[in-house]
C-alpha cells in the first residue's frame, strides 16, 4: 500500500486550483501505474509542480512525501515535510 500526499501547507495553497498530470515517477508503482505527479494552477495565474521530497518504508506500505517547486524552479520551502517526519 502506497501513501502518497503533500504536507498541510501545501494542501491549502493549491485548494481549489486547476490540477493537471505533467509527469510521472516510475520509481513508485501506485494502484498499477507510475506515480503521477500534477501541476497546480492558481487562480491569480500561479503554477507549482508536485515532485518527491522523500520516502518512508512502514509496516503497512511506503509513504511518498509529496513537495512543491514553483514556475521559477525554485522549491516552495513551506511545502517541505520536516526531516522527523519523513525518517
Amino acid at each position: 500500500m502506497f501513501e502518497v500526499d503533500l504536507n498541510g501547507w501545501a494542501q491549502k495553497l493549491v485548494e481549489g486550483a486547476a490540477k493537471s498530470e505533467y509527469s510521472c515517477n516510475l520509481r513508485f508503482i501506485v494502484h498499477g501505474g507510475p506515480l503521477k505527479l500534477h501541476q497546480y494552477t492558481l487562480p491569480d495565474g500561479r503554477m507549482f509542480y508536485e515532485y518527491v521530497q522523500g520516502e518512508k518504508v512502514v509496516e503497512a506500505g511506503t509513504v511518498v512525501f509529496l513537495a512543491l517547486y514553483g514556475s521559477d524552479g525554485k522549491v516552495v520551502h513551506e511545502s517541505l515535510w520536516s526531516e522527523r517526519a519523513i525518517q
